[in-house]
């Protein structure tokens, strides 16, 4: 058995349009059980798989915006290694990347990166650890403080990619 190292400190997160003071516990070498590991991972993929399946539909609603899904491997210390979807969207102004980076996040209940080719600028969009709500972080942190529907996936998209 491991040594578990317990880290508890209050930190301000950005959740559903506020700042709230949360303690988060951090677990270090702690490992979960094979049933929670697996229920974990299904419950990640299906939330993933949900998330890309709405942006899909909204990327193929756009004049030659082509979708097209592929499979990533990802390792996480308590979860060990799993497959999930990744997200490619190319468009006539360059490629945008939808991949899962972890589930086990500080403030939140997984992230995934959205990078945009040729210009390589990118956001985080993190399941929020209060409701499954999607949230979108700036690399600096800073939440975009927008709905999360079509019409401001599109937008983000296009200044991603540079697009005037």
């Amino acid at each position: 058995m491991g040594i578990k190292l317990l880290i508890t400190y209050r930190a301000r997160i950005w959740l559903r349009g506020e700042l709230d003071c949360a303690t988060l516990i951090v677990m270090r070498n702690a490992s979960l059980s094979t049933e929670t590991q697996a229920e974990t991972v299904l419950e990640w993929q299906d939330s993933v798989q949900s998330l890309f399946s709405e942006i899909a539909v909204w990327a193929n609603s756009e004049p030659g915006w082509r979708v097209e899904s592929y499979v990533v491997e990802r390792s996480e210390e308590a979860l060990d290694s799993y497959s999930i979807a990744g997200l490619l969207i190319s468009t006539p102004a360059g490629q945008l990347r939808l991949e899962p980076v972890a589930r086990l996040v500080f403030g939140g209940r997984g992230t995934v990166e959205l990078r945009a080719l040729p210009t390589l600028f990118r956001v985080r969009i993190i399941r929020s650890a209060k409701s499954d709500e999607w949230v979108i972080l700036t690399d600096s942190g800073v939440p975009l403080r927008q709905e999360w529907n079509r019409d401001n996936f599109v937008r983000l998209a296009q200044d991603l990619l540079g697009v005037e």
